[in-house]
């Protein structure tokens, strides 16, 4: 009889054991697929080009029909090219990820980071206090390839991406290169050699620069990146990947007008002698003063009594910049009124592009600007087909990208309620539903195991 029971007891077990392994990899395939992400940084893309009636847009009309899109991006303070690069790969602020300007000194290492002109830029200390997601993707496991994206040459917190074909810095990425990172982008998800492949596209800024953000000349770039986009979406589809390819498009900033007319020079208003490092020019202007001479610096600036110009002691910077608490961020900040510029005696004058005239457009203003919005489109497997949602900042996408990915993102700043309709779901890692599911398995069977030899 007693032997009986026993192997009733066995049999039970054996039956328990064997559900909740089923029950366990029930829950493991609910979990969604990792799927490809195939990621476009389009520079100074503003809010508002898809919406202008003057060209034809079929390739993003497609996407957006396809996908979800934000009705703008918010980028961070400033709203210039690098901080905002950080700040969309990291999901942080420019005050936690540390990277405070297109030009930036650094008081701890006395050395500068001046973009495309200084080897000191590529020193790791400047990009550690952030985890871009190239490197949260290798760490997991994941192969990463990036095409002229800024950073993905510097070896951050000890990891490279898979792959980082660098920035050309004699020139800037044209047409061409694009096409050529998309086939090779193509292929890699083909042959199953890329998790994630990003693209820089340098056009939409270069253009709004050169010639304005109103021009023709930018509205024909538009039109040709568009054009690729139109043949990526057909190629995808030739190559039957349209299930297993996310994309998301994105930019860094907008563009505004800016002219001769409207420049604000601080040169006769400040002794250089007083001033140990100043840096930039246009929207905004970063000063070191010397030891003891902040307030008569400050002063002085103040004192010019121009309603253009914003002029803040570090203390007084607003906090919805996310922007102050950084030791990188500089004792005094300058920031032009939008559209207008800002020269300093070591940039006394307004740039001008060789053989075509004056600047047209620039960026850097307030990030509440309108002209200095951005975009986020995206279309694949894991995102909602035809929906506009509500702008958000660019610190939310971050997340997205980790989640489609199947990775664990690392602590970031920003928040699902904003991006809530972009996705299709939103859901645990991979790799933490399978710990969640393997100590479910565990659990059950302890307790059954308890519940029997009682």
């Amino acid at each position: 009889m007693m032997a009986g029971l026993r192997y009733f007891k066995t049999i039970h077990v054996f039956h328990v054991l064997l559900y909740c392994v089923l029950f366990g990899s029930v829950a493991m395939h609910a979990v969604p697929k990792d799927n490809k992400l195939l990621l476009f940084l389009l520079d100074g893309f503003r809010w508002d080009y898809f919406d202008r009636q003057e060209i034809n847009l079929p390739g993003f009309r497609r996407m957006m029909r396809e996908g979800a899109r934000a009705e703008y991006l918010l980028p961070d303070f400033p709203s210039l090219s690098y901080p905002n690069y950080y700040s969309i790969m990291t999901g942080l602020h420019c005050e936690d990820h540390g990277m405070v300007g297109n030009y930036m000194f650094d008081t701890k290492h006395n050395e500068s980071f001046l973009i495309g002109v200084n080897r000191d830029q590529y020193h790791a200390y400047w990009w550690d206090d952030g985890e871009p997601l190239w490197v949260t993707a290798e760490k997991q496991g994941k192969r990463s390839y990036f095409y002229s994206w800024p950073g993905c040459e510097v070896t951050i917190r000890g990891v490279d991406p898979t792959y980082c074909k660098k920035y050309p810095m004699l020139s800037y990425p044209k047409l061409k290169d694009m096409q050529a990172a998309i086939a090779e982008g193509l292929e890699l998800f083909s042959n199953g050699s890329a998790d994630v492949v990003g693209i820089y596209v340098e056009l939409p800024d270069k253009y709004g620069h050169k010639y304005g953000p109103s021009s023709a000349k930018l509205n024909q770039k538009l039109e040709e990146i568009d054009a690729e986009m139109d043949k990526l979406l057909d190629e995808l589809e030739s190559r039957d990947l349209r299930d297993d390819v996310n994309i998301m498009i994105f930019s860094d900033h907008g563009m505004t007008e800016v002219s001769e007319t409207r420049v604000i020079n601080i040169t006769d208003y400040v002794d250089i002698e007083d001033i140990r490092v100043v840096l930039d020019a246009g929207a905004n202007v970063y000063i070191w003063p010397n030891p003891g001479k902040l307030d008569k610096v400050y002063s002085d600036l103040v004192a010019m009594d121009n309603p253009y110009l914003t002029v803040l002691k570090k203390a007084d910077i607003p906090d919805r910049w996310y922007y102050r608490n950084h030791y990188r961020t500089s004792p005094i900040l300058l920031v032009a009124a939008n559209g207008w510029y800002i020269t300093t005696p070591l940039l006394p004058r307004f740039f001008s592009y060789f053989g075509s005239g004056p600047m047209q457009g620039t960026h850097g203003f307030d990030n509440n600007e309108t002209d200095m919005q951005g975009i986020f489109l995206a279309t694949g497997p894991d995102i909602s087909q035809n929906v506009v949602v509500k702008g958000f900042a660019n610190i939310h996408i971050y997340q997205m990208m980790c989640d489609v990915l199947g990775l664990t993102p690392n602590q970031n700043d920003g928040q699902w309620d904003a991006v809530a309709g972009v996705l299709t779901h939103k859901r645990i890692s991979s790799a933490t539903s399978v710990v969640v599911n393997v100590t479910m398995v565990i659990v059950m069977a302890v307790f059954s195991l308890i519940r029997l030899s009682i």
